[in-house]
């Protein structure tokens, strides 16, 4: 998994095109600093020649404002790496770096000597190295790090993403280029857009490699980090499962309960004889005709071979998440973790700010130290429609039955068409999925289908969201539809 380069300057330009003015006054500031020692130097300091308490004069001068400019320089990581962070920065963090400054001083010393090696040796191994090490900065500022260790850090996370980086870096040198040609005015936009550009493609990078997470201080209190694992083999019924459905789902929870009780009560009117006959008979059908269970949905997924899945709901006020581990024994719940927000993060089913939630998923996942990168979400019950449709048999088209008896609707002209008639969107802006249910009880010439269809505005938004978070979102399915599907399988 890799970054995406234009993500991170479509990033990066949005943040600047909202942020100009703010831009162009630390630019501004951050070159007065810049300029300023040659002002010093030229018409303060130059005439004075010979006499030593001058010169020491001058030479405390020129070292104050390289410290200063080398603060400023650490300043303007702590900014875009703000942005990146959906924070709002102020001009006082273009000076709040002083406390990283020796680990600064240090860390760029021993990045420039193994750099220059690395040119010795032929050129290229010089550029290979300055690129693994070109986040140690970030490392420095976002995690506190030492100089070895940020250097190190730094060097692992670009690991695989070296020639992408590279290519990144051509591209962020012609874009200054063009701001160059632009009279240099267009520096305000191309160099804003270069840094909040590169902080991005760190944050994508860090999601994947967590070796160094730190949790922040303000989500620890919500986060259950001490979380017993238990067990589950979902092969078979394990009661404790239930526990696992939110407290704010109750009412799925008893539109299920009371749907068994039905049942139970239909049962209760019939004779031990008949019951066995019907038993038998929806076993029958439930085997050729239910949803996959839940081992086959996580063997198609992946899950066999990652070893580790991550189970995201994005709720109105909260965010949910667990991960689940394939053991010898079975399933085993490794984390549980809840963070709740007082604003609403969901609006008629849309994700209202993806970049948000995108920082606030990596924030749980640093937190809880997960390492995986697999993961599965449901939609919200209220943002997807869901309809039962009955459609005839074509001895030509529509169903095939295996020799396990199990349906194969090809039918999908019939099935576009029922949308077309049952839903009040277009095809072209929705994305559906359908399972067979199974031949119709009173006339076997129908078959009836299960058709689920979502808004793609909505799917593209958790997609995008989840690829933000540097997350591979193999499995996108609806809530009720996944909490039925466990309750039939336990």
């Amino acid at each position: 998994m890799t970054f995406d380069r234009n993500e991170a300057i479509r990033f990066g330009w949005d943040t600047t095109k909202k942020n100009l003015a703010f831009f162009i006054g630390i630019l501004i500031i951050s070159g007065i600093f810049q300029f300023l020692p040659d002002v010093f130097n030229k018409f303060v300091l130059q005439p004075v020649k010979g006499n030593l308490i001058l010169i020491l004069f001058r030479m405390i001068v020129i070292l104050t404002f390289a410290a200063i400019n080398m603060i400023i320089s650490i300043g303007l990581i702590i900014i875009p790496l703000k942005f990146a962070d959906n924070e709002k920065p102020q001009f006082a963090d273009l000076f709040s770096g002083a406390r990283f400054f020796f680990k600064y001083i240090i860390s760029s010393i021993l990045c420039g000597i193994i750099v220059i090696i690395g040119f010795c040796l032929l050129i290229i191994p010089g550029i290979i190295l300055a690129i693994r090490f070109s986040f140690y900065m970030f490392f420095i500022v976002d995690k506190d790090a030492g100089p070895v260790e940020a250097l190190k850090s730094s060097f692992n996370l670009t690991r695989g993403h070296t020639w992408n980086i590279f290519i990144f870096g051509i591209i962020l040198i012609l874009l200054n280029f063009l701001g160059v040609l632009a009279l240099f005015v267009g520096l305000f936009i191309t160099i804003p857009i270069t840094m909040v550009a590169y902080a991005y493609v760190y944050r994508q990078l860090t999601s994947e490699s967590l070796e160094m997470a730190v949790p922040k201080a303000d989500f620890l209190s919500e986060t259950k980090k001490d979380i017993q694992p238990k067990i589950i083999d979902i092969s078979y019924k394990d009661e404790k499962m239930g526990k696992m459905i939110d407290e704010t789902e109750k009412s799925k929870e008893d539109i299920l309960e009371q749907n068994q009780e039905e049942r139970a009560s239909k049962y209760d009117d019939v004779s031990d004889s008949e019951r066995k006959k019907r038993d038998k008979k929806q076993r029958k059908e439930k085997s050729s005709s239910k949803l996959p269970s839940k081992v086959q949905i996580l063997s198609k997924i992946g899950l066999s071979r990652t070893g580790e899945l991550i189970g995201v709901d994005i709720g109105t006020s909260a965010i949910k998440l667990s991960v689940i581990k394939k053991t010898k024994d079975g399933y085993t719940l490794t984390h549980l973790a809840k963070k709740s927000y007082k604003e609403n993060l969901l609006s008629e089913g849309n994700i209202i700010d993806n970049n948000f939630v995108a920082q606030e998923i990596k924030n749980i996942i640093t937190a809880n130290k997960i390492k995986s990168s697999i993961a599965a979400c449901a939609l919200s019950s209220y943002s997807v429609i869901t309809k039962k449709a009955r459609l005839p048999i074509f001895e030509e088209k529509g169903v095939k039955i295996e020799k396990s008896k199990k349906l194969i609707f090809e039918d999908t002209a019939s099935i576009e068409a029922e949308i077309e008639n049952s839903i009040p969107f277009p095809l072209r802006d929705i994305n559906y999925s359908f399972h067979v249910l199974g031949l119709d009880q009173e006339d076997e010439n129908f078959v009836n289908i299960l058709i689920v269809a979502a808004k793609k505005e909505i799917v593209d938004g958790y997609i995008n969201t989840f690829k933000m978070a540097g997350l591979n979102l193999v499995l996108l399915d609806s809530d009720i539809l996944a909490l039925i599907n466990i309750v039939e399988q336990i």
